[in-house]
Order: C-alpha cells, then sequence, then structure tokens
C-alpha cells in the first residue's frame, strides 16, 4: 500500500474528532476515508472528473478558482449543486457528492460567515452530518477500538461507494498510518499522567475561587487589578488573555476559559472544553454529554428563555443546591447573564429547569501548571488591619501563620477554636469554629477559609476594633444602585439611589447592620448628596465602595 502524508489540516482534524467525541480508533478510520476521497486530506478539493468535464465544457478551474467562485456567486449554489446538467460530483474533504448534502454543505459555511472550504466548517459540518444523517455511523466511531471496524463503517455506509468491498483494505490501512502517526503518539505522551482528577478540579475551583471580587472596565487600563478602574463595558484580563479580538464582549464563557488555561495551559484546555476557546454556551451543549444533575468541576450551562445563555464553574453540591463561581455577573440567586463581576453564587437545581451541566475528562490532564496558584492582588485599603497581599484557601491539615491569623480573629469574635487556642495548626476545633461563624454570616458551611469567607471576617473583626474616623475622605462608588440610607444600617429608611457612579466625600463613619442577620459593618455619610438631604451609603463591600 501507498505511504500517506500527513498535513497540518490532518492533525487538527485528529484533534477535533476525538475531542467531540470519537474513539482514537473511529477518528482515524474517518480520517482514512476522507485521504483517499479527497486526494491528500484537502477541503478545497474538486472531483479531478468534474474539472476535466467543466474544462470540455470551456469552464477552465482549479480546486482554488473553483472555490473562490462558489464563494463569491459567480458558481450558484444550484451550479454547485449540479456543476453539469443532470450531473453529480464531489467536493470537499470527503467528496460529497449528492445534491442535497451539497446543499446543506453550503448553507452551513453560509451561515457560519465561512468559505465552501473552510477547514474546520467542514470538520463541524462531517459531525453534524453524521450525528444528525448517519447516526450508526456515528455510535460505531465514538465506541469502537478497531481502526478496521470504523473504517469499513465509513466506507459502506457513509461514502457509500458501490463497490465499497474492493476499496477496503486500501481504505484500512491509510486509517491504520493515521492512527500509527497520531493515536498511538497521543496514548504515549498520556502515560505521563501524574495529576488526579481531585487534583485537578481543586486546581480549577482555587483559581475560579481566587477570581471572586474582580470587576470588568470600560477600557484596557487596569485590567489585573481586582476594583481598580471598575466600570462597565466588559473589558476584563481574561479577554486579553485568551482572546484579545472579543474585548468587549460579554465574558462569562471567556473566564471558564481562562481558569482552565491558567490551571493547565492551553493545549490541555482545549481538550478538556472540546474546542478553543468557549465563547458560546449552545457550542458546549453540542460538544457535551449534557446531565442533568452537577458534580464539582463541572462546567453549567444555564438555560433561560429558550436558550443556552450564561455559565459558570461548579465548585460545590450539596443535594439539590449547588455552589458556583461565575464571570459577568452580579450577585444574588438569579442567573445574571451580563453582570459586572465575578461572584459566588448558589442555586437550587429544581428551580432552572433546562440548565444542563458538562463533565469535562479529567483523565487528560497530566499536569498543574506551576503559575496557577490560589493567591490574588488585592487593591482594597478599607481592611488595613488583617488584610494580606495573597488570600489561599485554609482547609483542615493547614499550618502557619495564615491560620494563626484567622484563629485570632474567630476568638476574638466570640468563636473557640479549643483548648489550644490560636496555634496555628487548622483542626476540627478550628474547622467547627469557622463553620459556626460561617453559618451565622449567611456563607457556604465548608469549613474551608476561601476569599469570601476571609473577606467577611476580617471586615467583622475590623469593625470591631475600629474606631470611628470622623475625617473626611474621598470614596469611590462601584455601582449604580446603592442605596443611600438616613441612618447607618439596612433597618434605615431609604433616602434614595445612586442614579451614577463617581467619587463623593465621606463626611463621618458610624457602624451599622449591612444584613439581616444584624451583622455590623462601616457605613459613610454623604452631606447633601440628593435634594439638599444627608445619606448614609454602605462601606461594607469592596464591589460597592472604594477610597480614593
Amino acid at each position: 500500500m501507498s505511504k500517506i502524508t500527513i498535513n497540518d489540516y490532518a492533525k487538527r482534524a485528529y484533534k477535533y474528532y476525538t475531542s467531540v467525541g470519537m474513539t482514537p480508533a473511529g477518528a482515524c478510520g474517518l480520517m482514512g476515508n476522507q485521504y483517499a476521497e479527497s486526494a491528500g486530506f484537502i477541503a478545497n478539493r474538486v472531483e479531478f472528473l468534474c474539472i476535466k468535464r467543466l474544462k470540455e465544457n470551456g469552464k477552465v478551474y482549479t480546486d482554488e478558482t473553483y472555490t473562490a467562485a462558489v464563494d463569491s456567486g459567480k458558481i450558484s449554489k444550484a451550479e454547485f449543486m449540479n456543476p453539469l446538467p443532470n450531473r453529480q460530483y464531489g467536493y470537499g474533504l470527503s467528496q460529497i457528492s449528492y445534491p442535497s448534502r451539497k446543499s446543506a454543505l453550503y448553507d452551513y459555511t453560509v451561515s457560519r460567515g465561512k468559505s465552501i472550504a473552510d477547514e474546520q466548517a467542514q470538520l463541524e459540518f462531517t459531525v453534524k452530518e453524521l450525528k444528525e444523517s448517519f447516526q450508526s455511523v456515528w455510535k460505531v466511531l465514538t465506541t469502537t477500538t478497531s481502526v478496521k471496524t470504523a473504517s469499513d463503517k465509513v466506507l459502506k455506509e457513509f461514502e457509500m461507494p458501490n463497490d465499497w468491498q474492493s476499496l477496503s483494505s486500501a481504505r484500512a490501512d491509510y486509517s491504520q498510518q493515521y492512527y500509527d502517526a497520531l493515536a498511538k503518539t497521543t496514548v504515549k505522551a498520556s502515560s505521563a499522567k501524574t495529576v488526579s482528577s481531585n487534583e485537578a478540579i481543586q486546581t480549577v475551583i482555587n483559581l475560579a475561587l481566587n477570581e471572586v471580587g474582580y470587576l470588568e472596565k470600560s477600557n484596557a487600563s487596569n485590567l489585573d487589578s481586582k476594583t481598580a478602574g471598575a466600570s462597565y463595558g466588559n473589558y476584563t484580563k481574561y479577554w486579553r488573555d485568551v482572546y484579545p479580538s472579543f474585548q468587549g464582549q460579554a465574558w462569562c464563557a471567556a473566564f471558564v476559559s481562562w481558569i482552565f488555561m491558567k490551571a493547565f495551559g492551553k493545549e490541555t484546555a482545549e481538550k478538556l472544553l472540546k474546542h478553543w476557546p468557549y465563547t458560546y454556551c449552545p457550542t458546549m451543549a453540542s460538544l457535551f454529554t449534557l446531565n442533568a444533575n452537577p458534580k464539582v468541576g463541572d462546567i453549567v450551562i444555564f438555560y433561560r428563555n429558550g436558550v443556552f445563555a450564561h455559565t459558570g464553574i461548579v465548585i460545590a453540591v450539596n443535594g439539590d443546591q449547588f455552589t458556583t463561581v461565575e464571570g459577568n455577573t452580579s450577585n444574588g440567586s438569579e442567573i445574571i447573564a451580563n453582570g459586572g463581576g465575578v461572584c459566588k453564587k448558589s442555586y437550587y437545581n429544581s428551580n432552572l429547569p433546562g440548565t444542563k451541566f458538562c463533565t469535562p475528562d479529567w483523565s487528560l490532564v497530566s499536569s498543574v501548571n506551576s503559575t496557577s496558584t490560589t493567591t490574588s492582588t488585592s487593591t482594597s485599603t478599607s481592611n488595613k488591619t488583617t488584610s494580606s497581599t495573597t488570600t489561599t484557601v485554609l482547609r483542615t491539615g493547614s499550618t502557619g501563620s495564615a491560620v494563626k491569623k484567622m484563629q485570632k480573629m474567630l476568638i476574638a469574635l466570640g468563636y473557640s477554636c479549643g483548648s489550644a487556642g490560636a496555634d496555628g495548626d487548622f483542626g476540627n476545633a478550628t474547622k467547627n469554629a469557622l463553620m459556626s461563624f460561617q453559618s451565622a454570616n449567611g456563607l457556604d458551611v465548608d469549613g474551608e477559609y476561601g476569599p469570601i469567607s476571609k473577606a467577611k471576617l476580617v471586615a467583622l473583626y475590623n469593625s470591631r476594633n475600629a474606631k470611628t474616623d470622623t475625617s473626611s475622605y474621598l470614596v469611590r462608588v462601584l455601582i449604580d444602585d446603592l442605596n443611600i440610607r438616613k441612618g447607618a444600617g439596612v433597618d434605615c429608611a431609604l433616602v434614595g439611589k445612586f442614579t451614577g457612579k463617581g467619587v463623593f466625600t465621606i463626611v463621618e463613619e458610624k457602624m451599622g447592620k449591612i444584613d439581616s442577620n444584624g451583622t455590623l459593618g462601616k457605613w459613610g455619610l454623604l452631606k447633601s448628596y440628593q435634594s439638599k438631604k444627608d445619606g448614609w451609603i454602605c462601606l461594607a463591600y469592596d464591589n460597592y465602595t472604594q477610597k480614593v
């Protein structure tokens, strides 16, 4: 048998076919046939006999000029389907010749705004055809471990030549050559796996939690700061690092792509997400098996108004309730598909009909990037007493000065960490104290000291130890609908709401209630803000206000 030449397009095709669910044998069985059909695995291939017959009729084309004529409309859709009256000829990677199938390929590439010979579009169309019209072939390609079985199935039922038996050996040989060159190399590389699924998932969770509090910007300034320059506009470091040309677009999926890329590198992230970058929720729905119930580490695609419209990462599951970290959202229990920041949120699955969950194949992770840390830089100046420039998730078994600092604050607020006190050892007594604190303050009771629990603990500890500051200072308001009240506390009557973000002067500070549980936090007095009335605003949360 002749030796095939493996071009870069074939290498990309193998990655794509296996990413959408084909086994290595299945992908190579398909590719061996496409190599034979297109005489070299070439997307713009026009059947040789078609080129000859057109020339005989005074129309001289090459693969390139014929494709350009189709793209420009010089060759109409009807002519593409039947290049000569009552004659059918093949085109593209699979040499599709039936008019109905050629029509479908034409419509698909036009709908995508692509050339009829666009390489990725032809791969996607192949998968679409298999799933929708050749389901028995698709089933074999996604289950078989035999290259010969896959090749014969494609040849007989997808390519469908009259003499398929006479072509079987050659097609299987081409397919085996692809398998030997592409699949065996991949298997060998994957044997170096050293990361468990739990470790991979925890890396994603830690990175996601560390981004909580990040706020979008209106331009490319301050992209690496969580809160500096916060404004509406969908400018983020996530688009900058993942897909810069999409800067300014909705970024919930870009956030997921960024987390996976930071954790494992772009190549592995692409395998886990089955494409790159993840920018569109319906694409995930088409690539993954959709689960009705969440698992930790899943990618949730929220269903709303008849479409998949928002996404995030599942970090905890407790019965019907699941917790996420999402980009491009806002705080609360509703699906916010275009909010301004990264938030940790919780939902009840039974309240979200149509919402689905995608489970990455964590076995693909062989290593964690050395740059994927669990630390983040904070620009907040409101918690001067104890805040650090880094936030690390602490849990049972953690030790050191960060644990000791947490214990001191818990003890000061009335939560006992055991007879040893603040000893820097995160044991069961400390975990119970933290869980009691979390429960009392409306946080997720997981016994882990991450960014959310730390922010709450630091704020309460500082408020108990801070003196009232009556000197004036400037504060930047970061949201449009911040309440203005007659007194310092959520139990005080409303004066109004901010109608625009900006910088204002605080003339006095007081401690007052910041939630229905009676938790205290800082409030600031504005003089003559609206209609020459005084008003108090909550300063307790970094995503509300920022000192200038």
